[in-house]
């Protein structure tokens, strides 16, 4: 009989075969059955296949969760539940059967959870699905984002931009544009719209080297003071007007204004090695908002 660190052996001694124990290794030897090197190897395969779906769903679900909330802790846990759910009944259920005990409410959830898990990922990968209709219907968001990059806005097209920045907020649209001073969009909006367009833009990137003494005032203004009776300006107008050329000022909602490093595109090591950028790949169609109506395009004509 043999136990741990004990080896059941077979010796002859040049008579009859017998049976012997040894705590000796080298006596006992370390040949292993044919084929089990491949069984164990494969046996560790599926491990490593699980863990690569794993990361995978986990992955999806985390990039669809967080473009739709923008939070990053609840988008993780929202990502993980059914795929955790998995593996913790999983580890119950392993836990029941060398327990002896049944687990088949165990294994039906483990295929609730996987069904759920796949069907979440294939939904949160077509804008067109109920998931996608459902998520952005209730954020007030669109299925497929848009930047809308405007450089020199009051130079090109007239596009009504108080309006944008009053209604794109949390629907999915942003707005990016770019003037050298307010004063051009009061000349070309009048001064209600661009008090407007200037309060609305929630990010404001302030570059150095510009002399509107009026605008240095309000930025000062709006990043604020510190200090008790004598209190000074977070950011004087002098450093608004001084700030280096590859330094910029940013105010973003309600947070403390802080001071950035910009390095232009033709000074990036990528752009110097001539690295290309990923290529664009299309979104899927989005969800039809109008339908036309049957012979609508022959009455057009």
């Amino acid at each position: 009989m043999s136990g741990p660190g004990l080896f059941a052996i077979e010796t002859s001694d040049g008579g009859a075969p017998r049976r012997v124990i040894t705590n000796v290794r080298r006596l006992a030897g370390t040949e292993r059955p044919p084929g089990s090197m491949l069984i164990i190897s494969a046996t560790w395969l599926p491990a490593l296949l699980a863990a690569g779906l794993l990361y995978v769903s986990f992955d999806a679900q985390y990039r669809y969760i967080f473009a739709v909330k923008n939070t990053a802790i609840p988008a993780m846990i929202e990502a993980a539940m059914l795929d955790a759910g998995m593996i913790i009944l999983s580890a119950l259920g392993f836990g029941l059967a060398m327990a002896g005990k049944a687990s088949k409410a165990e294994r039906f959830l483990i295929m609730i959870c996987s069904a759920g898990s796949a069907e979440m990922n294939f939904a949160a990968a077509d804008p067109a699905s109920w998931r996608s209709v459902l998520a952005y219907t209730e954020f007030g968001r669109i299925a497929n984002p848009v930047l809308f990059a405007l450089d020199e806005v009051t130079q090109t097209a007239a596009v009504p931009l108080d309006q944008w920045l009053a209604t794109s907020a949390g629907s999915g649209i942003q707005v990016c544009f770019i003037v050298h001073t307010p004063a051009q969009l009061r000349v070309r909006y009048g001064a209600d719209a661009a008090k407007a367009i200037w309060a609305l833009a929630g990010t404001k990137i302030v570059l150095g080297g510009n002399t509107d003494a009026e605008m240095a005032e309000e930025i000062s203004k709006l990043a604020g003071n510190y200090g008790g009776e004598m209190a000074l300006p977070v950011v004087p107008v002098a450093y608004i007007r001084q700030l280096p050329e590859s330094r910029a000022l940013v105010l973003a909602m309600n947070r403390s204004p802080i001071a950035v490093k910009v390095r232009p595109v033709w000074r990036r090591a990528a752009f110097r090695l001539r690295i290309n950028p990923p290529a664009y790949q299309p979104l899927p169609q989005p969800v039809a908002l109008l339908q036309i109506r049957p012979g609508a395009e022959g009455e057009a004509a």
